[in-house]
């Protein structure tokens, strides 16, 4: 299935409890939520289905501003105020004609309170993409 819908525990946990700079914990993350990767591109059949587009994820992600806190004041349970949405896009393609292949990766946040949110999502967004690149560099478009 293409598409992932984050309980907000999930999403905690990675803000508050995961240490971005395990390499392993981001992997088992990324293989958890089976996130798109640039060596997936290799599947026969996948380039024949579609032979632009091989893989492609969406995470829907909820975003408390409770998140965007530091660990400290995340003690306090039931913490946070306010709740949107933040939208995750992600796509690896093959460039017609070769074998080389570019990942993109879009978030889109939505905030019915103009933007009051804006920080933990940009928090977030930065976590969740450097779960996609645990492991395999930088190649992202």
């Amino acid at each position: 299935n293409s598409d992932l819908f984050l309980d907000p525990s999930v999403v905690s946990f990675l803000m508050h409890q995961c240490d971005e700079e395990d390499e392993d914990e981001m992997s088992d993350l990324r293989r958890a939520w089976e996130l798109p990767q640039p060596t997936d591109v290799k599947n026969e059949s996948a380039i024949q289905s579609k032979p632009n587009e091989i893989q492609k994820k969406r995470l829907f992600v909820p975003i408390n501003d409770q998140y965007a806190s530091s660990r400290k004041s995340f003690v306090i349970p039931g913490g946070g105020s306010h709740w949107s949405f933040l939208f995750w896009d992600i796509s690896i393609c093959q460039s017609s004609g070769t074998e080389s292949n570019m990942v993109t990766s879009k978030f889109f946040h939505f905030d019915s309170s103009n933007g009051y949110n804006s920080r933990a999502a940009k928090t977030t967004s930065k976590k969740l993409q450097k779960v996609l690149v645990s492991s395999w560099g930088n190649a992202i478009g």
